[in-house]
């Protein structure tokens, strides 16, 4: 027979289960605007052999609570070439509020797992704030010094601005600036 005490105990788990938010769904509330397809331009450049390049980058949800960016940089070289860049990379929540890891690689069994950085590879990772989104690579070059990326990704009225440096040991030798628009589908 259910006591009053039992009851109360049952009505409290039930309105912790059902009314307490879940932290992957508040960081899914904050990642929704960021979802969709955008492409844009860079506005400034600067850093050595640094030349304009336009982008295309999709913010899209996966199955996992997290996400996945995919993005092509089509780079503008001097000469008249045009070399082009495909990055894509899924992302998994953390045990930390609006942090994600990277799940890049497979491992022998299918499993989606995070580079490593020891063995050349660069470790991503995102934070998703309110209004940036911002990824981050991680590598350990060949004389064992290191190599930071940094894609942060701002939204704007119309879609977002980038941000994006590249730096090594010695300081930061390239950097490079865009605005992108939300492209409807």
């Amino acid at each position: 027979m259910w006591t009053l005490y039992s009851r109360g105990l049952l009505a409290c788990l039930f309105v912790v289960l059902v009314w307490a938010p879940a932290p992957a769904s508040a960081d899914m509330e904050r990642l929704q605007p960021f979802f969709g397809h955008f492409v844009g331009h860079s506005l400034d450049t600067e850093g050595e052999g640094v030349s304009k390049r336009d982008f295309d980058v999709t913010i899209e949800a996966t199955d996992n609570n997290g996400f996945q960016v995919s993005w092509r940089t089509f780079i503008y070289r001097n000469n008249g070439d045009v070399k082009k860049k495909d990055f894509s990379i899924e992302f998994r929540p953390t045990d930390r509020s609006g942090i994600y890891t990277s799940a890049e690689k497979t491992d022998m069994f299918g499993a989606r797992i995070p580079s490593d950085p020891m063995k050349g590879d660069a470790y991503t990772w995102a934070v998703v704030g309110d209004q940036r989104l911002t990824v981050y690579g991680f590598a350990v070059t060949d004389d064992g010094g290191y190599e930071m990326q940094v894609y942060h990704r701002t939204l704007t009225d119309f879609g977002m601005n980038l941000e994006f440096s590249r730096q090594r040991e010695d300081g930061v030798f390239r950097r490079i600036s865009g605005t992108l628009r939300r492209v409807i589908d």
